[in-house]
């Protein structure tokens, strides 16, 4: 009887240990696939989730940006299903910047946002 019943802990221990693991996977790719970057023709909104609880959000208008910076590093950037990379949008006041890292495709969002001040 000693041995079942050390068995079956030893079971549910690693369940436990599984279902944790489970459930801060999906909290941190909740918290990932939440982040946007919306773009229009008038202004750049960017919703950081920091948590499921709080969220930062930021906006530039276009005619405010100066400088779009797009960064993409390692041999995996060459390949379009790697294509992510860190966009810094930065405006003319000195305390909105737009930083957003893991962003798809970051120098199209660049030419996207550049194309679009043109207009």
């Amino acid at each position: 009887m000693q041995g079942l019943l050390s068995t079956f802990w030893y079971v549910m221990s690693h369940i436990i240990v599984f279902l944790v693991f489970v459930l801060v996977i999906t909290y941190f790719s909740l918290v990932f696939w939440l982040d946007k970057l919306i773009v229009t023709n008038q202004r750049v909104v960017f919703i950081n989730w920091r948590t499921l609880t709080f969220k930062d959000e930021s906006e530039a208008f276009l005619n405010d940006i100066q400088d779009i910076q797009s960064y993409e590093r390692g041999i995996f950037s060459y390949f379009w299903v790697f294509d992510y990379g860190r966009i810094i949008i930065e405006t003319a006041s000195s305390h909105t910047t737009i930083l957003f890292s893991d962003a798809p495709d970051p120098e199209g969002i660049r030419q996207i946002i550049y194309h679009l001040r043109q207009q």
